[in-house]
């Protein structure tokens, strides 16, 4: 993984030089190296930290 990672961060620093991978896909992918080494509680919201809105209703500043 450590390999793999350094390989992604090394393409996304040569970007130009070939069009190699651009600032956000390096960073999504190396987020998605982290995440294996995250645990499922460390990944989610805890529910009383979260809120729902009706499905008719329009989401805008009030609502968050």
């Amino acid at each position: 993984e450590g390999k793999l990672k350094a390989l992604v961060s090394i393409h996304g620093l040569e970007v130009g030089k070939g069009g190699e991978l651009t600032h956000d896909e390096t960073t999504i992918i190396s987020g998605a190296l982290d995440l294996t080494e995250k645990t499922t509680q460390e990944a989610m919201t805890p529910i009383e930290s979260t809120f729902s809105l009706d499905v008719n209703s329009k989401l805008d500043c009030l609502s968050l």
